[in-house]
């Protein structure tokens, strides 16, 4: 009687995903945030011409149906 290896079982069909595509969002600039762009720029950034560094919020459209939305707080400056 020879003993065979056991069989693996089948690999877990995968679910197709649909491709990755871009999702076009709206903007919204907290009116706050201008003033804090405002105050770095007169203390800190003065006459730099450079990129400044700002963190914001992504949301992907949750719940279902709502546009994707990228929102830019009044604290949204990052500090260099």
């Amino acid at each position: 009687m020879s003993s065979s290896p056991p069989s693996k079982p089948p690999p877990p069909q995968q679910q197709q995903q649909p491709p990755l595509q871009f999702a076009p969002f709206s903007s919204c600039v907290h009116p706050g945030f201008w003033s804090a762009l405002a105050d770095a720029k007169l203390g800190r950034l003065r006459l730099d011409e450079g990129p400044v560094d700002a963190a914001a919020a992504y949301s992907a459209g949750d719940p279902p149906g709502l546009p994707a939305s990228l929102n830019l707080g009044w604290n949204a400056l990052v500090r260099r």
